[in-house]
């Protein structure tokens, strides 16, 4: 039971990382003006959640792209 218990922990820890690896680049893409890449990002990260932070950077990568209504889904 100890071994499934540190495996559980193991993974939930590694997809929280992967998850702020996303958003680190997402940031790092939508300061670069990379809007495509940032949305990319931020969308791997927030994967399907409901996440207001996330989806306001999505709504404004996609503003800064004159895609509103894709920016609308988002806000």
């Amino acid at each position: 039971m100890r071994t499934i218990s540190i495996l559980i922990l193991s993974m939930a820890l590694m997809f929280a990382g992967c998850k702020r690896g996303q958003i680190s680049r997402g940031d790092a893409a939508y300061e670069n003006m990379a809007y495509k890449k940032a949305i990319k990002h931020y969308e791997k990260a927030v994967g399907g959640k409901d996440n207001p932070q996330l989806h306001a950077k999505i709504a404004k990568a996609y503003d800064h792209l004159n895609n509103t209504a894709k920016a609308e889904e988002h806000y």
